[in-house]
């Protein structure tokens, strides 16, 4: 064996070993390219949920009762302009007016049940626990924890947040 064939040898071991290298990094780059891809797809359907879920907030439930609420209103003013042609129009209208205010009142009542009384963050946790006596349960506790730290126990406040 010559020296022109240990080198020729040397060079394509050294070639098969560069290319051998080069097609496992290209594999490894595909594999995160598609996670990458895969990873974009997630992100971008949890951002249309998130703004699904932030649409139905019971805040903004409230405000769209409200408009609602004022569209009809202007519309009855509209409306009683013309008093004796629309007064079955505006009958109805009123119906509608005082059904949604109807609702908007309970969902102020759950909202109100559903946020912190301080900073208005929302209720994270709300569970009963029961305390014990000598003759057994003597009553039950209701606790309820908000995100921003507040804990209410029976109505009365035992942390509060930060604000």
């Amino acid at each position: 064996m010559g020296n022109n064939t240990i080198f020729y040898t040397q060079i394509s071991s050294i070639i098969i070993y560069v290319g051998t290298v080069f097609f496992i990094y290209r594999l490894y780059v595909r594999s995160k390219d598609a996670t990458i891809e895969t990873l974009r797809e997630e992100k971008e359907f949890l951002k249309t949920k998130i703004d699904e879920l932030e649409k139905n907030t019971p805040g903004n439930i409230l405000k769209r009762f409200s408009e609602r609420i004022n569209i009809l209103e202007n519309e009855i003013n509209r409306l009683s302009e013309d008093k004796e042609k629309n007064k079955k129009l505006i009958e109805e209208k009123k119906g509608q007016i005082k059904k949604l205010k109807e609702k908007q009142e309970a969902m102020k009542e759950l909202y109100i049940g559903l946020v912190c009384p301080i900073c208005e963050a929302p209720l994270t946790q709300k569970s009963t626990e029961e305390y014990w006596g000598r003759e057994g349960i003597e009553g039950v506790y209701e606790i309820e924890e908000y995100e921003c730290g507040t804990v209410i126990v029976d109505g009365d406040i035992l942390e509060k947040c930060d604000e």
